[in-house]
């Protein structure tokens, strides 16, 4: 079956023979096609896709399937361009943006198309995107835009079974289908062609207009990610600073002020565990301005404690985010040759 009303577009820069042609086999094995798939070819030397034998046939095969399908020349300022021109020059009333690297397993655009179109007040829907060498399974991860700075998108959280749904403030870019009446304010022209934080501002933008933003968690895209290839060749320093800077000017405009965390590690005993949950008013008092998140093995010994800048996690969770051994009571109490008891020294380690 064609969607008539879906174009898919992919901007791709120095993975034409690597990556590229799995996310055109991958396009072609969908349940429901789009009508349409246009190929921005960024590369710096623009060559006939057809000199590909693989990319040829599979060009050939979407002309049988009835695709219509567009190599166009990109304007080698990056991505964002690119994207731009395809939201200002499409035709259909849904684009389906793809990253080059993308491996779109066969019922992607079937379960987003649904979606989208099951709500006109739905502006942009994405499904969960996992790097399968390196799968994600933190609890702590968010899609909130105050949670921007914790750098775990709740997309890129591998899981099993069924589906969900789940209205989100701003998507992951790798993959995702908006309607084109939800994106009249464009894309943020002003970043560099590495185009980092581009997809955020994007969606961000069209959840501030009041659309709603679906993540479909656990419909799998899976992103093949290189280590070079695309953005990722691309060594200037400054064009990552430059659109970080854009970005923070940006969440002033928006007036979000981004969540500030302190992390806390008990590798310890469940008796520790109690004697940490004695100084935890105090952390409470002093950091009452900040999300509090306790990564434990024993999480049941903090039944009662219902505060809501309280999350506590697996120590697999929070380990990226501490250093185990400057949180390591008994180490301090050794070092120190402390004589004092031990929530005394939970004290001078954790305040």
């Amino acid at each position: 079956m064609i969607l008539k009303d879906v174009t898919a577009t992919i901007s791709t820069r120095g993975r034409t023979n690597t990556t590229l042609p799995l996310v055109l086999s991958s396009l072609l094995s969908q349940t429901v096609k789009p009508c349409k798939v246009i190929v921005f070819d960024d590369n710096d030397t623009f060559a006939d896709p057809r000199t590909n034998d693989v990319i040829n046939n599979i060009l050939a095969a979407f002309t049988l399937a009835g695709i219509q399908w567009y190599w166009i020349p990109g304007a080698k300022t990056g991505q964002v361009t690119n994207h731009e021109n395809a939201r200002k020059t499409c035709d259909t009333a849904f684009i389906w943006r793809i990253d080059d690297d993308n491996m779109l397993l066969p019922n992607n655009l079937e379960v987003l198309y649904n979606t989208i179109t099951s709500d006109d007040k739905i502006g942009a829907v994405g499904p969960s995107i996992v790097d399968p060498k390196s799968p994600m399974f933190s609890k702590l991860a968010s899609n909130k835009m105050d949670d921007i700075y914790l750098g775990l998108n709740e997309q890129w959280v591998y899981t099993t079974g069924k589906p969900t749904l789940k209205e989100v403030e701003h998507l992951q870019g790798s993959t995702f289908i908006y309607r084109v009446t939800a994106a009249t304010h464009g894309y943020e022209m002003s970043l560099s062609r590495k185009g980092h934080r581009e997809e955020t501002i994007f969606t961000y933008e069209m959840f501030k207009a009041g659309w709603k933003l679906i993540a479909v968690l656990g419909l799998i895209t899976w992103h093949f990610h290189y280590q070079t290839g695309g953005i990722r060749s691309e060594k200037d320093d400054r064009m990552l600073q430059s659109d970080e800077m854009v970005f923070r000017n940006k969440m002033r405009e928006w007036g979000v002020a981004a969540n500030s965390y302190k992390f806390y590690y008990l590798d310890s005993g469940r008796g520790d565990h109690y004697a940490f949950k004695q100084i935890l008013p105090d952390i409470l008092k002093r950091y009452r301005d900040f999300k509090i998140v306790i990564g434990c093995c024993y999480a049941d010994c903090f039944w009662d404690i219902n505060e809501e800048n309280v999350t506590f996690c697996s120590l697999a969770d929070a380990a990226p985010f501490v250093n185990a051994e400057k949180q390591n009571t008994y180490k301090f109490m050794f070092e120190n040759n402390w004589k004092g008891n031990l929530v005394d020294a939970m004290r001078k380690v954790y305040l």
